[in-house]
């Protein structure tokens, strides 16, 4: 309840309407939470688009914006590799492969960010990373 306030802004989805953002903001959140979900009630309040109508009963995904972080790294979940040593990512310098230890940030969605161990410009190796070794060469296709 404390990461949602009124005012705050909203995103709207739904399957009716592909690719369209419907946007809004937190109206009202409840007092108590529901004993049985231990959830809030959230009413919000969205601008209607004009050509394409949210009608009621219609179902939606909700997105409320709790906090924004800039300046920041973001990498695909898929190309991290997790030992009990860390978490790394392999990069490449003068057509080598290196495997750089990085701290994780905030996960959202399919990405997380990167807190320590990478740098604006590095190169990441996002796919065949499996097949890496220290030092190795390797062939960037773009």
């Amino acid at each position: 309840r404390s990461k949602i306030n009124n005012g705050q802004k909203v995103e709207l989805t739904t399957e009716s309407y592909p690719g369209t953002v419907f946007h809004g903001k937190v109206y009202s959140i409840g007092l108590k939470a529901d004993e049985a979900s231990l959830t809030y009630p959230v009413e919000i309040v969205v601008e209607n688009n004009t050509e394409k109508r949210l009608n009621p009963g219609i179902f939606v995904k909700v997105s409320i914006l709790v906090s924004t972080i800039s300046d920041v790294i973001s990498i695909p979940q898929s190309i991290l590799e997790s030992t009990g040593e860390g978490d790394f990512v392999w990069t490449v310098a003068d057509n080598k492969a290196l495997k750089k230890s990085v701290v994780l940030g905030a996960f959202s969605g399919t990405s997380v960010t990167i807190k320590q161990g990478l740098t604006p410009g590095d190169q990441v190796v996002v796919l065949g990373q499996e097949n890496l070794t220290p030092n190795c060469d390797i062939n960037i296709i773009n």
